[in-house]
C-alpha cells in the first residue's frame, strides 16, 4: 500500500508512540551500499531446482543464506 506523505504523517501523528516525536535529521548519515560483485558459481542441481521452486527472489535468497553462514562464523565484533 502506497501512502502520500499527507497520510503518513496523518497516521503517524495518531499513533500514541509516536506523540510528542519530533525526527531530528541533523545527525543523519547518507550511508551507501556497497557495489556487489558477479562471480561464476556452478552449483548442484538440487539446489537450483530448491530455489526455483521457491519462486521470485531465488538470488537474494540465496544471498541472505549465505551472509547469515558468514556473520555466524565472523569473530564477533567483526
Amino acid at each position: 500500500m502506497k501512502l502520500a506523505d499527507e497520510d503518513l504523517e496523518r497516521l503517524i501523528s495518531e499513533d500514541e508512540d509516536e506523540r510528542g516525536i519530533r525526527a531530528d535529521w541533523t545527525q543523519a548519515k547518507l550511508v551507501l551500499p556497497q557495489a556487489k560483485k558477479s562471480v561464476h558459481l556452478c552449483l548442484a542441481p538440487e539446489i537450483i531446482a530448491f530455489l526455483k521452486s521457491q519462486g521470485k527472489g531465488r538470488i537474494s535468497r540465496m544471498q541472505a543464506v549465505l551472509k547469515a553462514y558468514v556473520d555466524a562464523h565472523r569473530p564477533h565484533g567483526k
